[in-house]
């Protein structure tokens, strides 16, 4: 009689055991995958409104969709040769949608209450783009009801941009100002690119 109260002790205390066992790893995997999500994944503000995910250098190759609206068509290509004129950052045009990291296109939606968009698939492990489709908003941009002037219309170019690099809204007189249109790129951006590329 005195074996079996053993042997039921034991299976007790062996189940007790196991049960915690897998409690602990569970809570400490999970701990760790959130870890690594929030270092690594995180695209939130950072310094200077420099934001954590960024492609592995300087440059990425851009591609227009050559469908879109012409104003649309010249104010990318004003707001990308804007960014390479500062140095702190290199666009190349390629002639196919297969070649490029950032794709530059154009949405006409009244529900999304932004002027642009840029869309980023980021690797969450190595925090840098893979790819970055950036949108145009026809129905506020292209609409005479909010008075969008070409200047306007290309600074959101270049704020688009702006977050195809890496960078995030701030409220400065910043192209990254988060109304995003009433600024070009000023010195503070230019310093935002090296901080966020300097390593």
């Amino acid at each position: 009689m005195k074996t079996i109260f053993s042997m039921i002790r034991f299976m007790i205390r062996a189940i007790w055991s196991l049960f915690w066992g897998l409690f602990w790893t569970l809570a400490f995997s999970f701990a760790l995958m959130v870890g690594i999500l929030f270092f690594s994944g995180k695209t939130g503000k950072g310094m200077d409104g420099v934001s954590r995910a960024r492609w592995d250098q300087p440059k990425a190759t851009v591609y227009i969709d050559p469908t879109i609206d012409r104003a649309f068509v010249r104010a990318y290509q004003e707001a990308v040769k804007a960014w390479n004129q500062t140095g702190a950052f290199t666009f190349q045009f390629v002639k196919t949608e297969e070649e490029a990291d950032v794709i530059l296109t154009q949405m006409d939606d009244a529900t999304v209450s932004a002027a642009g968009e840029a869309e980023s698939q980021t690797n969450v492990l190595t925090n840098r783009f893979q790819k970055v489709t950036v949108r145009l908003n026809r129905y506020y941009l292209l609409s005479w009801k909010y008075g969008y002037s070409n200047q306007r219309i290309v600074n959101t170019a270049e704020h688009e941009l702006g977050h195809a690099i890496g960078l995030d809204h701030n409220e400065e007189e910043s192209v990254m100002q988060s109304a995003g249109s009433f600024y070009s790129i000023q010195e503070r951006d230019i310093e935002a690119v090296h901080q966020l590329y300097k390593e």
